[in-house]
């Protein structure tokens, strides 16, 4: 009996070695390389900049052999449900979506529970309204009340671009239908060909959300005229009112050409994963970040509002936090 007592003592004192402090996933991932795939937005856009930065540091807090595939697609409608499908491991949204996708709102037609968030407030977002000075346009609203023929860039269909352009024209009182009355044109396409539009004058307003320094925007505003249209007040209440939208501010000179605030609406990235992720895994994801922050804010300017202080706060995220991130959080003293 002694025999058989010590025994089961080594036993369960080399599990508890192995296992460290979540179990067997500790270990498996200790021994094993990890495959990780991240869900960001089409080439050309900010999140694909952020997909390869964090594959980078991610990659470092892994095994030996693990590798992080960045997914050019499918933005904030889209990445939700690659993660819930396990076609991606994580996945960027903005905090705002997040929401929605959990609790099954607007452009969504089911819940996504099992989405959990990893970090938040990864940036500041704009949503900005972009046209070419030669439209001479200084409101959405002429559209309407000029019956301007406007050519319209927007990202693909399914991406939270695309929903939003509807809806910041729906606030306006603009449909679809106005548009091609008018002599106008909606056009859903790649960031790259968005910019060659906009520089060639093939398209003259552009729907883009928009962080400080956002490499296509920039580009073209160094090489075309442009001007970004400020929202009303009231509609902004609307979108608020309607979507959970906030107002935010893009301050004078973070594009060339454009030397005054601008009064728009705005969100944040968050990085998010699911239930099923082991909860080590994202503890390594989310200190690898966390202790990237410099990394983070030297690769893109829309990153320097990021603070690993805040970024587990669910008013930000809009989801609930992953077990494994929340274990980070509160042993580095940011969750009380």
């Amino acid at each position: 009996m002694k025999r058989m007592g010590m025994a089961l003592f080594v036993l369960c004192l080399l599990l508890t070695i192995t296992w460290g402090w979540d179990g067997p996933l500790l270990a498996a991932t200790a021994e094993k390389p990890v495959q990780l795939k991240i869900a960001t937005l089409d080439v050309g856009s900010a999140w694909y900049i952020y997909g390869a930065t964090f594959a980078e540091l991610i990659n470092k807090e892994l095994p030996s052999g693990s590798r992080v595939d960045v997914l050019p697609y499918s933005g904030s409608i889209g990445n939700p449900k690659l993660v819930t499908k396990g076609d991606a491991d994580m996945g960027l949204v903005m905090g705002i979506v997040g929401k929605w996708a959990h609790e099954g709102k607007h452009v969504f037609d089911t819940r996504y529970p099992n989405l959990r968030a990893l970090i938040g407030g990864i940036d500041q977002y704009y949503y900005a309204i972009i046209t070419r000075e030669d439209l001479n346009m200084n409101s959405l609203k002429e559209i309407k009340e000029k019956k301007l023929a406007v050519k319209i860039v927007t990202q693909p269909k399914g991406t939270l671009n695309a929903v939003m352009s509807y809806m910041v024209l729906e606030a306006y009182g603009i449909s679809k239908e106005d548009l091609i009355k008018f002599g106008g044109t909606i056009t859903h396409t790649s960031t790259d060909v968005i910019a060659s539009e906009i520089r060639d004058g093939r398209a003259n307003l552009w729907f883009m959300p928009a962080t400080a320094g956002h490499p296509s925007i920039a580009s073209v505003a160094v090489t075309t005229k442009v001007r970004f249209l400020p929202y009303e007040p009231e509609i902004i209440q609307k979108l608020s009112d309607e979507y959970g939208f906030s107002p935010a501010v893009l301050p004078g000179r973070t594009f060339q050409g454009q030397d005054k605030d601008v009064l728009m609406i705005g969100y944040k990235t968050c990085l998010f994963g699911s239930v099923n992720m082991p909860d080590n895994v994202a503890y390594a994801v989310v200190k690898a970040l966390c202790e990237g922050e410099q990394k983070m804010k030297a690769v893109h300017k829309g990153m320097q509002v990021f603070s690993p202080a805040k970024a587990w706060d669910p008013k930000i995220t809009g989801l609930p936090l992953h077990p494994g991130a929340e274990k980070y959080y509160k042993e580095k003293g940011y969750i009380k």
